[in-house]
């Protein structure tokens, strides 16, 4: 795949008229390039690997269609490639020196996206945790606690399987979850409303925040 990677970005650069706009940046699964449309807009050209963690981001994108995520643009099914709106980078939520404020802002985001029903078909959160519960009577006997954990008599460690007891309580309630969540589109990412401060340019990207490493 990373081999293919210089090919696959001149193929669309070409394929959707974009001009590069920047040095290239990368995260955990994807390589981004800030490009420009001929038009002139700023944009994101998303190359990732067609893959079961990636598989309903463009239609998770879809249902929330720019509400509190970023807007797709354009993108080809074969190869999971994306073209995305371009955001501001420089104005991460972390910016924001009130807490509460912040909480408030995510939580105002997270009631929106959690409102808009998953898409049919796409692998949900309950699905991902009722996996790992399957998992869960052949991991149990081969957990041990390490001999230089820092646990010592008389103290005793809690068991591992009080541990998994637990992880299996909140995997099960996960289950019977039925809204959709931002982890169903794109694992392991946080936005910004785009009402703060009241430009779109805010509302931060799956990958392309902070150059898609955050």
């Amino acid at each position: 795949m990373v081999a293919e990677l210089p090919r696959l970005a001149g193929e669309f650069l070409e394929r959707w008229g974009l001009r590069v706009d920047g040095p290239p940046a990368y995260g955990m699964a994807s390589l981004v390039l800030p490009v420009r449309r001929s038009d002139g807009t700023p944009a994101v050209l998303k190359l990732q690997q067609p893959r079961e963690e990636t598989a309903g981001s463009t239609a998770g994108l879809r249902a929330w269609n720019g509400d509190g995520t970023v807007r797709l643009l354009d993108h080809d099914d074969h190869t999971a490639t994306q073209l995305l709106e371009r955001l501001d980078a420089t104005r991460p939520l972390s910016a924001i020196p009130d807490d509460t404020e912040a909480i408030h802002i995510l939580a105002d985001l997270l009631a929106r996206l959690t409102a808009v029903p998953a898409p049919a078909g796409l692998r949900r959160l309950s699905d991902i945790a009722g996996a790992m519960l399957d998992q869960v009577p052949r991991a149990v006997p081969a957990l041990r606690i390490p001999p230089n954990s820092g646990w010592c008599a008389p103290a005793r460690p809690p068991s591992p399987s009080s541990w998994v007891n637990r992880a299996t309580a909140c995997c099960t309630g996960i289950c019977t979850t039925t809204t959709f969540s931002p982890e169903h589109a794109n694992p392991g990412w946080r936005s910004i409303p785009n009402r703060w401060p009241a430009t779109r340019g805010s509302t931060c990207c799956p990958r392309w925040t902070a150059g898609g490493t955050r």
